[in-house]
């Protein structure tokens, strides 16, 4: 069984990591509710088909963007992580 705090702080780093690149597009999407639902009590159902197009476009890109900067800067986001309290074969281990 796993235990243990380094376990913890793995998977919270991990969470914050994937947080970081789903966020904007989770915002987006939230965000094209409103306007979908004005269109669609307009009955403006072209516009809605169109702004779908755009979101889902728009949150490929950013998540595109997001992963190139994750992993052009790796080295620079894992250096705050104290290597010696963390073996890194169990780390491996619980993230897979």
């Amino acid at each position: 069984m796993i235990r243990g705090p380094e376990y913890i702080a793995i998977y919270a780093f991990f969470i914050l990591i994937s947080e970081l690149v789903q966020s904007p597009s989770r915002r987006s999407c939230k965000g094209i509710l409103t306007v979908t639902g004005h269109l669609y009590g307009a009955k403006k159902i072209e516009k809605i088909k169109t702004i779908f197009k755009f979101d889902i476009l728009l949150g490929l890109l950013m998540s595109i963007i997001s992963s190139v900067l994750l992993l052009t800067f790796h080295d620079y986001l894992f250096t705050f992580l104290n290597t010696s309290l963390i073996d890194i074969n169990k780390a491996h281990d619980i993230c897979l």
